[in-house]
């Protein structure tokens, strides 16, 4: 019906602007800032994997759950 498809756009534009990057841009800033040469490099290549992966991520919207996802991501890489 009209009304649930309505309902579901609605919901669709809240969730969209509803969400918060902070804490992932933290932790993506300080893997980039990390000196690589404090890892192995079999270490390093993971972090840095990992900074390519959210690097795209960021390129697009994402919902709340995640955004928390790929930032526990990068944090446990660090």
């Amino acid at each position: 019906s009209q009304v649930n498809s309505a309902k579901n756009q609605l919901q669709q534009a809240i969730d969209g602007l509803s969400v918060d990057t902070l804490n992932l841009m933290v932790e993506f800033t300080k893997a980039k800032l990390i000196d690589e040469t404090v890892y192995t490099p079999k270490s390093y290549k993971v972090l840095k994997d990992v900074i390519d992966e959210t690097e795209v991520f960021l390129e697009t919207q994402h919902k709340q759950y995640e955004i928390d996802a790929q930032t526990k991501t990068i944090t446990t890489a660090l």
